[in-house]
């Protein structure tokens, strides 16, 4: 129905080639194809006239891909499949092209239009919330204060911490935070990409965030 909101939403349209293959196999499409391949789907069915917006949120790479290993750390429980680490313990970032934020950035307006694209930082959600939720709201047209509401209730999937790392489910194992040298060598890999990140977005600081 063109006069009913519709929210298609799915994690694993940005999730990496590393743990898209591990799940589905080697064939897969590679993640960046999907905002060209969604549009064509829709408009197939609804038409070419519908408006689309897009609602990306993103979070510093350290943060995000600690939090998918914790995440994921199942398969590397017990399949022995580890998504972020090869064998002899160092760190792997081949297949996490996909948290090339601005280059997906860059592909969603070029599929949807620049003025249907809208960027949120996760960061906002602690340091600004108002902002992040009236972001949020803006896009699915609901008000503001009606998703902050919605978004401090309870969290169903919260992990114990402690100063080591994060507990799995069962509390038996810790699964350790990231090292400072391996923190800088993930923000390394993405610096120039998220360099064009801060420029489009000089009101933020993505240095302080941990992006840069």
């Amino acid at each position: 129905n063109k006069n009913v909101l519709n929210i298609l939403s799915d994690e694993s349209f940005t999730a990496p080639l590393r743990l898209r293959r591990n799940n589905c196999g080697q064939s897969i499409a590679d993640p960046f194809s999907f905002p060209l391949t969604i549009k064509e789907q829709i408009s197939a069915v609804y038409g070419h006239d519908l408006h689309i917006s897009c609602l990306m949120v993103v979070r510093n790479q350290q943060s995000l891909l600690y939090s998918q290993y914790v995440e994921e750390y199942n398969l590397k429980k017990y399949k022995g499949i580890d998504i972020l680490f090869n064998h002899d313990g160092s760190l792997d970032l081949c297949g996490y092209d996909i948290y090339n934020f601005f280059r997906y950035y860059e592909g969603l307006c070029s599929v949807f239009g620049e003025k249907n694209v809208n960027l949120l930082f996760f960061e906002d959600w602690i340091d600004n919330p108002d902002q992040f939720f009236s972001g949020i709201a803006k896009v699915i047209g609901v008000n503001k204060n009606k998703v902050g509401a919605l978004m401090s209730e309870s969290h169903e999937n919260k992990k114990e911490k402690n100063g080591y790392g994060t507990l799995t489910k069962d509390g038996t194992q810790i699964i350790p935070y990231l090292t400072q040298a391996q923190k800088t060598q993930i923000r390394e890999h993405f610096e120039d990409d998220c360099l064009k990140l801060q420029a489009k977005y000089s009101d933020r600081n993505l240095t302080r965030w941990g992006y840069l």
